[in-house]
């Protein structure tokens, strides 16, 4: 139930893919290289929006888990 959680889902998979491939073959897939301010973005990304789904107002309370469950 975190919508970050599927827009991160591709990269996720990658590297997942990449250590099962490490242990069948000995090596992985070619290794994405980020630059440092791309990964310091992400974390706060990730930081932000752990805090923003949790504000009790009405456009941020959207984004809290089963908030857009039909029930």
């Amino acid at each position: 139930m975190n919508p970050l959680t599927i827009v991160l889902l591709p990269f996720i998979a990658y590297g997942l893919l990449s250590e099962l491939l490490v242990g069948l073959r000995g090596r992985g897939l070619p290794q994405l290289r980020l630059p440092s301010s791309a990964i310091y973005s992400l974390g706060c990304v990730i930081v932000l929006f752990g805090v923003v789904r949790n504000l009790p107002m009405h456009p941020f309370s959207w984004l809290a888990p089963g908030a857009m469950l039909p029930f």
